[in-house]
């Protein structure tokens, strides 16, 4: 049990850098209108609940969501959760080393 607690701090510690970068982007989103919830081991930003409520300029974006570190910022939380369903899948077809993945978008990226 203790072991497993550490490697969790571990892994927490080991992504703050993008997390923290994640997190003031995030900060951004909520400041524009959006709002957080929280999955898992993860903080999700995003600008509107439904993707049919996202604004036009945000809509323009290639991708719905992105990954840094512990923190996801998206257009909506409804494509966020769509992305979390492709992005286990995807963890179980690639390994789970493909720990910044943007959703929806193809783009790949990394803090």
């Amino acid at each position: 049990m203790i072991q497993r607690q550490t490697r969790l701090v571990l892994r927490l510690l080991w992504a703050l850098p993008c997390s923290a970068v994640g997190a003031l982007l995030g900060l951004l989103v909520v400041f524009l209108g959006g709002s957080l919830g929280r999955a898992d081991h993860t903080i999700e930003f995003a600008l509107a609940h439904s993707h049919a409520l996202v604004p036009d300029w945000a809509a323009r974006f290639r991708f719905a969501g992105i990954t840094f570190g512990h923190v996801i910022v998206g257009q909506s939380h409804e494509d966020l959760a769509a992305g979390q369903m492709s992005l286990s899948w995807q963890s179980l077809r690639r390994g789970s080393d493909q720990a910044n993945t943007s959703m929806s978008g193809g783009a790949h990226g990394c803090c």
